[in-house]
């Protein structure tokens, strides 16, 4: 009873939120904020650019994967690239069929810890390849912000798009960068990491247990600056391959106002704002964060580069992501990394 009752919990939560990505949707439209035209033209002038952008997002993805590898690596697991893609894929396809960017996460985290008794420590990277990627779009708004102020400081004439709005952006940016990175270097500290206070803080929180052990595997994080580093760089080039997608999609809708590095700083907000777990895969959420920043740099065309970037995205979920799990599925009851073995040794003798 108590999992029916769960169950139907979820479906009223999820009905709840595809109203309310309808209704936004709706509110974009009749407020003349939703252009569908304007989508139509850039789909049927400029395919070239959407299928560039496309394969650019693969790029990107494909380039996401070696982050995730090198974080397995300081775990001491060793995934091929193949097999390590094909999870990732798997995990993009459900984070489309199970709504909510997380089950994504819970999916291929479920499937990589199959059969392996380190459990936690594999779970722990694909969250942890999570947190990477958000780091990653601080440190880039952060830079993005900064050069930004110091150009407006070198020059005799204050920019027009240096507003009092974009200002606040700019100092929100390098603050989140600030904070995280010096949670970053205190998790990675040995002292911090195996402070006695700190198991006593843990003890005092709810699901203590659960924690303590993610703590515990992450240590080796700690102890790999090398792989850590690693993971970063990759992190920052699937980012900027990303950011590339996304100014093709804008050429496409003829967005002119922002130049490339403005790019740099507009996207990891629109970013942060569209991975607000309101409604399932940012929809409605990411064309309204989309909107205002974009409008924030004079451009009015946001809301409709934000659903060319979901139509992009959820295509490449379902169709590539569909495909590949169903591929996994022929003789297989799951996807474990014993399975994903075979799979690479597959893929060696072909």
């Amino acid at each position: 009873m108590a999992g029916a009752a769960g169950a139907d919990k979820q479906r009223a939560i999820m009905a709840v939120k595809l109203m309310l990505v309808a209704g936004i949707f709706a509110w974009l439209y009749g407020s003349g904020r939703l252009d569908f035209a304007a989508l139509g033209m850039a789909l049927t002038e400029t395919p070239g650019h959407v299928a560039a952008s496309l394969a650019l997002t693969l790029t990107a993805i494909a380039i996401g994967v070696e982050r995730w590898r090198a974080l397995l690596s300081a775990m001491k697991f060793s995934v091929g690239f193949g097999p390590a893609l094909r999870l990732t894929l798997i995990g993009m396809f459900f984070s489309i069929a199970l709504p909510g960017v997380v089950g994504g996460d819970i999916v291929k985290a479920y499937y990589l810890a199959r059969g392996q008794s380190q459990k936690t420590a594999l779970v722990t990277t694909v969250f942890f390849d999570r947190i990477a990627g958000l780091y990653t779009m601080f440190l880039m708004a952060a830079l993005a912000g900064a050069g930004a102020a110091a150009f407006v400081w070198i020059s005799p004439d204050t920019p027009g798009w240096w507003t009092p709005s974009i200002k606040g952006l700019v100092l929100f940016s390098i603050i989140a960068f600030a904070m995280s990175s010096v949670m970053a270097l205190l998790f990675m500290s040995k002292r911090v990491g195996e402070s006695p206070a700190l198991a006593r803080l843990i003890g005092l929180l709810p699901f203590s247990a659960a924690i303590m052990k993610i703590h515990g595997a992450t240590k080796n994080f700690g102890r790999e600056p090398g792989l850590m580093l690693r993971s970063l760089v990759f992190s920052i080039i699937a980012q900027l391959v990303a950011y590339a997608s996304i100014w093709l999609m804008a050429a496409a809708l003829k967005i002119t106002e922002l130049p490339f590095w403005q790019y740099l700083f507009a996207l990891p907000v629109c970013a942060l704002i569209n991975s607000i777990p309101v409604a399932p895969s940012g929809l409605g959420v990411g064309e309204v964060g989309f909107g205002a920043v974009f409008a924030m740099f004079g451009s009015n065309k946001g809301v409709e580069l934000a659903v060319l970037f979901h139509a992009v995205n959820i295509a490449l979920c379902l169709v590539i992501g569909g495909l590949v799990y169903l591929s996994s599925l022929r003789g297989d009851s799951g996807v474990s990394i014993a399975n994903l073995k075979n799979l690479e040794r597959e893929e060696g003798n072909k």
